[in-house]
């Protein structure tokens, strides 16, 4: 699971917070690390820890650190669908809106505080109806400890002593975050050499790593700097990037490169980058985001299919996709064709919507979004209004009024962001 670590530095001493970020490095996958604070009051050691961390500076006012935390989990919940557990290390207890904020949103949220204050914490937990199954509460004097080396049952299970002491040297200088992750997944651990230019590097690897710790890692083994990013060591290491994780080819995949080191797909795609778009396909109840270019070969998009983790047979999945297969080729359905699909059911829309649409049809695409296990061929203009958006679901009977439109719109791979809906 991927978590979110927030760090309340105007009301936790360093010892402690980063003794949590040591913890929670263990026990998830730990994405970010936010310090949050004004910056002419932080302790030395947190702004040491910049290199690491990502301090958030809000000199703006009386308890303004509150109210940034409280933002920034926000901003979290809604932009960043993959965290699954929001990690609060704070004795303060302002932050109830965002901890029902994130629960609502069917996130785990652990708050890391003084556990005197636990019994007057759970009362208003329960005051506020945030789901109990969705709290963790977290006492820093006592429930910061993280397995001893000698007894860990991950190290049991690891590979020879000789395959985990090169673990603990390559690990050695690693920030608690990075090194724990390693650590915790000693047995699944291989050692790679991955390439940035003319630099060649051994680093630990995990099969399917999230891209955000893989990046986390080559930054701190100082293959990329802070603004470089990983995809080009992807591209050139042999390895690959599928649904935000990066594997290894497989032996068969390999035998697929050419003389480059690229597959048939990875080349197509950069020949074709101006004319490249992202569609929507449907592969029984699963919706996926693929690139696509109108007239891609049907091999090359077999490939595609299948490094974006889509198993249907492709003639099914360019049926219900709003493709068309002709002369070996896919291509973007005919407009008239798709509307032929559709417009019994555009008829149920009121008159604002169906002028709305008229007016910009020129932007008009038709995505699927599954609902309640039902997949539906919607109008959509990227960049529209949420709340046109909603309403054409409503009108089209997708989803009840009183539905979670948000998670919905994300599990379909749409983006929010200031009450505008986007392709993620």
């Amino acid at each position: 699971m991927i978590a979110h670590i927030f760090i309340d530095a105007e009301n936790v001493k360093p010892e402690i917070a980063f003794k949590a970020v040591e913890k929670f490095s263990y026990d998830y996958e730990v994405g970010t690390v936010d310090i949050i604070g004004k910056q002419e009051v932080l302790s030395p050691k947190y702004l040491d820890a910049s290199k690491n961390y990502r301090i958030q500076n809000c000199d703006y006012g009386k308890n303004s650190a509150d109210t940034w935390l409280c933002t920034e989990i926000a901003k979290t919940i809604f932009e960043q669908p993959a965290v699954e557990v929001i990690v609060l290390v704070s004795s303060d207890r302002d932050f109830m809106p965002a901890i029902k904020l994130a629960t609502e949103q069917n996130r785990k949220v652990i708050v890391v505080s003084n556990g005197l204050g636990h019994k007057g914490l759970k009362a208003m937990l329960y005051d506020l109806r945030i789901n109990p199954d969705l709290i963790e509460l977290v006492d820093f004097r006592t429930g910061l400890t993280i397995p001893k080396r000698g007894s860990d049952e991950v190290m049991e299970n690891a590979q020879p002593s000789g395959h985990l002491e090169k673990l603990f040297k390559l690990c050695a200088n690693l920030p608690p975050n990075t090194k724990n992750f390693y650590l915790k997944r000693a047995s699944k651990v291989k050692f790679i050499f991955v390439k940035n230019g003319n630099r060649l590097a051994e680093i630990p690897f995990v099969n399917g790593i999230n891209v955000s710790t893989f990046t986390n890692t080559l930054l701190d083994f100082k293959i990329i700097g802070r603004d470089d990013s990983a995809a080009e060591v992807i591209a050139e290491s042999f390895l690959k990037l599928v649904n935000k994780s990066v594997y290894l080819y497989t032996e068969d995949e390999l035998s697929q490169l050419d003389d480059t080191g690229k597959d048939p797909a990875t080349n197509f795609l950069n020949e074709h980058a101006a004319e490249v778009k992202t569609v929507f396909v449907k592969c029984g109840d699963k919706i996926h985001e693929v690139p696509f270019v109108d007239g891609i070969p049907a091999e090359i998009f077999a490939l595609i299919l299948k490094k974006s983790g889509v198993t249907g047979d492709i003639k099914s999945v360019v049926a219900e996709s709003f493709l068309d297969s002709r002369g070996g080729k896919i291509y973007f359905r005919d407009a008239a064709e798709v509307m032929s699909y559709v417009e019994p059911a555009l008829n149920n829309l009121s008159a604002d919507t169906k002028k709305f649409l008229q007016e910009n049809k020129s932007a008009v695409e038709f995505i699927p979004i599954t609902s309640n296990k039902v997949t539906y061929k919607v109008p959509f203009i990227d960049g529209m209004h949420l709340s046109v958006f909603v309403r054409i679901l409503h009108e089209l009977k997708v989803i009840g009024k009183n539905a979670p439109t948000a998670k919905i719109l994300k599990a379909n791979g749409l983006k929010i962001q200031d009450n505008i809906v986007s392709k993620s």
